[in-house]
């Protein structure tokens, strides 16, 4: 992608000629941490390096500068302060794009965005006469946020953030908190060669008002079944996108269906809101082996997850192999190996022990082996539909909370 040209726009002038909507903000490279605070400084996509204003001509040209080049799935904000209460915030977020509020949380429409060649660089450029200020105008704070999907079975969520000395404003309202989400989660290997994930979420309380309100594009109080359609067909493309998974190193195909169910009426509402999600991950049939492996090309042995951990108690997660498999147990968190049943075909854990013994941890590889009869190719015949979800799905829906809460923040 490259630099558009700047647009000079005119409008209402509303800074005052004394105050010079210019500054900068620096922040160390290689401060980018995990979800649990561990240093991963070799994720530049979210490693902020600069954020600054300069005015050109009638335009405010925000910048903001990174150690590497951008992720179109990640999320940038940073946020500027007029007068030392009021702020202006801009942002760049997955599926939304780029776009820039006022203090009352409003879009500025006139907003436009852009990305340097190498990807270092995210701009922003709107008319001076969007901006009112009299006195001060200060980098107030700047977040990157990430998750990586790429590997199914080790989700991980990168950040950066930095905060000026004037800080943050308090913002037009408080901000909603996201709680634990009820899911249930069954993740099943039909055959060697076809893997059916189905998720099913019920979102309460902000979790559901945080979704309501990011589909609420038009901002009228309404989510509309057009706007509905459009959050689905948004999620499912994603979901589809950062699919890598390997059977013994051939690539699998997915089709995903994702819906919200009970989305379309009043956006400020917190009534239950229920997504399901079914991918299914089918591969070429295999060579005859005792063992097949399944991963991510970007997966190790060392790598776990973030995602998992906020569920509730009800909540529940089972995988199941296919007739005449077994999963390796070893593979596993020794923490989660004494859910297996004896054969080693399935595991079952509920919300409670999910949240205590899994904490997110899923194995790198995760390899099935035969255990008697049958062929140690693909083989067999699927047994049909069956409730199944798996970390990618599941991980993939939870995001849609993460993306939409920085727009949502603003409105509630």
């Amino acid at each position: 992608m490259v630099v558009c040209a700047l647009l000079l726009v005119a409008g209402a002038t509303r800074v005052s000629a004394t105050v010079a909507l210019s500054d900068t903000l620096a922040d160390p490279a290689g401060d980018v941490v995990n979800l649990t605070q561990k240093p991963a400084p070799t994720h530049t996509e979210v490693d902020i390096i600069t954020i600054s204003s300069a005015e050109q001509g009638s335009n405010l040209n925000v910048t903001l500068t990174l150690a590497g080049a951008y992720n179109a799935s990640a999320t940038y904000t940073v946020t500027f302060m007029a007068d030392g209460t009021n702020d202006y915030s801009f942002t760049y977020m997955m599926m939304l794009g780029f776009s820039a509020t006022d203090p009352n949380g409003d879009d500025i429409a006139s907003a436009v965005g852009s990305v340097s060649a190498d990807g270092k660089k995210l701009y922003w450029v709107m008319p001076k006469g969007e901006v009112t200020v009299s006195t001060t105008w200060k980098v107030s704070s700047g977040s990157a946020f990430n998750m990586d999907m790429t590997n199914i079975s080790s989700i991980q969520t990168y950040m950066d953030s930095v905060t000026g000395p004037v800080g943050p404003g308090p913002g037009p309202t408080p901000e909603p908190e996201e709680g634990p989400s009820h899911m249930v989660i069954v993740y099943e290997y039909l055959t060697v060669t076809h893997i059916r994930m189905t998720l099913t979420t019920w979102l309460e309380g902000n979790n559901s008002l945080i979704i309501r309100m990011g589909m609420d594009k038009d901002e009228d109080g309404n989510v509309t079944t057009v706007e509905k359609n459009k959050a689905v067909t948004d999620m499912t493309q994603y979901m589809t996108s950062q699919t890598n998974m390997t059977l013994d190193g051939a690539k699998g195909t997915e089709t995903d269906t994702f819906d919200y169910i009970g989305a379309v009426g009043k956006t400020d509402t917190k009534a239950t809101l229920k997504m399901t999600v079914v991918t299914d991950i089918t591969f070429p049939e295999p060579a005859s082996a005792s063992s097949h492996v399944y991963r991510s090309p970007q997966s190790n042995a060392s790598s776990s997850g973030d995602g998992f951990g906020n569920v509730t108690d009800n909540s529940s997660f089972k995988m199941t192999a296919p007739d005449n498999w077994r999963f390796v147990k070893t593979e596993w968190p020794s923490s989660m190996q004494s859910f297996f049943n004896t054969a080693g075909s399935t595991i079952t854990v509920s919300g409670k022990d999910f949240k205590a013994a899994f904490a997110g941890k899923m194995p790198a590889n995760i390899t099935l082996e035969k255990s008697s009869g049958g062929g140690g190719g693909g083989g067999g015949k699927d047994k049909g539909f069956l409730p199944g979800a798996g970390p990618l799905a599941a991980l993939a829906a939870l995001a849609i909370p993460v993306v939409l809460l920085a727009r949502a923040r603003r409105r509630e």
